[in-house]
């Protein structure tokens, strides 16, 4: 199992599904710590916990472990930045933010506006 792209695909489905690592943590009765170091893949994961976040995401435990889902290089660091920011609203402000715009440069690039 790699962590790391368990977390990757963890954070695509939150992203996906428009839900926060802090909706995450509620979830699993964990703390936002906890996901965070389970989504950058510092944590090892559980067997319990990855059947609770797949019932929580939805998706089979399976997608989670093999899922070869990307997210962008910006995402991530703003999920390196989350377990750093003391409140849960600015740090759901940030990840909203960072995939907000990620969606607009998509949209810009798609009409030939960024270079």
């Amino acid at each position: 199992m790699d962590a790391r792209q368990i977390g990757l695909n963890i954070l695509f489905y939150l992203k996906e599904q428009n839900k926060s690592q802090v909706d995450l943590a509620n979830g699993l009765g964990a703390s936002k710590q906890v996901v965070n170091k389970i989504i950058k893949g510092k944590k090892a994961i559980k067997t319990e916990e990855l059947v609770a976040i797949s019932s929580f995401l939805n998706v089979s435990v399976e997608e989670l472990i093999n899922g070869e889902n990307t997210v962008e290089e910006k995402e991530l660091e703003a999920v390196h930045l989350y377990g750093k920011i003391e409140s849960h609203e600015t740090a759901d402000f940030i990840l909203s933010l960072v995939s907000n715009l990620s969606i607009m440069e998509e949209e810009l690039a798609s009409h030939g506006l960024l270079k």
